[in-house]
C-alpha cells in the first residue's frame, strides 16, 4: 500500500487450494490496513477461495479491526515460545507483550 511514492505498508499471503492464510500484515495505518485486507478480499474472491486466515495472538491489537471488517474469531491453538535471555535483561524479566504472525511460526 502506498501514498505516492512513500509505503504504508504490507500484506503478505499465500493460498492452499481453497484457502488463503495472511502470513503476515504490516502497516502505519488502520486505513491502509483495511484498505489491504479489501484488496485481498477481491483478489480471493477471484479464486474462488473459500477461507481467508489471519491467525493472530487473541491479544493482537488488530483483533479488534479484523472483527469490525468481518474477519470471525476461531478456534485457537497453543503457541510456545522460547526466550533466549540478553545481557540487557540479566533479572530474567520476561515481561512485555509478544505479537506474531502466521510467517514468525516453525513447523
Amino acid at each position: 500500500s502506498r501514498r505516492g511514492r512513500r509505503l504504508q505498508g504490507y500484506l503478505v499471503y499465500h493460498f492452499d487450494g481453497e484457502n488463503c492464510t495472511v502470513d503476515d500484515l504490516f502497516t502505519e495505518n488502520d486505513d491502509a490496513r483495511i484498505s489491504l485486507l479489501a484488496e485481498l478480499t477481491e483478489v480471493a474472491r477471484g479464486r474462488e477461495v473459500h477461507t481467508i486466515s489471519v491467525p493472530w495472538l487473541a491479544s493482537h491489537p488488530g483483533k479488534r479491526l479484523l472483527q469490525e471488517n468481518g474477519f470471525l474469531a476461531r478456534d485457537s491453538s497453543p503457541v510456545l515460545v522460547m526466550d533466549l535471555m540478553h545481557p540487557q535483561r540479566r533479572n530474567g524479566d520476561t515481561s512485555g507483550e509478544w505479537y506474531l504472525s502466521y510467517g514468525d511460526w516453525e513447523a
